[in-house]
């Protein structure tokens, strides 16, 4: 597997920003970080110690913590590294992350919507996950653009789609039209 996580954590960053209290998500999540949802997702044992000293909190806890004193940068960090690696387990559990996995730019798009539609929502494209397991690059992006998803993401959706089909947006030819025969002039007989 050859992703470039420096280039996602990049892309990610653009796609949901970066806030370091606690906000509510285009969605009405409470979320932190880059994107990370913590009212749908709670956080692990580990990420409770780094961001609260303790193994575990309460939602309303949590919420209050960090809408006041919010997180650090090093503490968004690990939260969306983490989720980046809850995404790409879940994907590797999927046929179509076959098709993907060892391919920079498709793999990045495949964890990018994960991240942006949770693993649900993602399976939820049934059609698109269909041609990208077959390698229908063409198709796959087409049905992307034909999504509710594509038309609430603002520049999110077209990167994605370029990411999967770089040919997609690309003009088709301009070919000169063939200039019609000129009819035949029938000239009528001389009786």
């Amino acid at each position: 597997m050859s992703i470039d996580i420096r280039r996602l954590i990049e892309e990610l960053t653009l796609d949901e920003g970066l806030r370091l209290k606690a906000y509510d998500c285009t969605a009405g999540k409470r979320t932190i970080g880059v994107g990370h949802n913590f009212e749908d997702v709670p956080f692990s044992k580990d990420e409770c110690l780094s961001l609260f000293g303790t193994t575990s909190i309460s939602y309303i806890n949590a919420d209050k913590i960090l809408s006041s004193r919010g997180i650090s940068n090093a503490q968004s960090d690990m939260l969306l590294q983490n989720d980046i690696n809850k995404c790409i387990a879940q994907l590797q559990k999927q046929s179509f992350w076959e098709s993907v996995k060892d391919d920079n730019d498709r793999a990045r798009a495949i964890i990018n919507l994960c991240f942006n539609l949770g693993i649900n929502g993602l399976l939820g494209f049934k059609n698109t996950l269909a041609f990208i397991e077959k390698k229908d690059w063409k198709n796959a992006a087409k049905n992307l653009t034909l999504s509710k998803w594509y038309t609430q993401v603002g520049n999110r959706g077209p990167r994605i789609v370029k990411l999967i089909d770089p040919t997609f947006y690309d003009a088709a030819p301009v070919t000169k039209p063939a200039t019609a025969a000129k009819p035949a002039v029938v000239k009528p007989k001389k009786k």
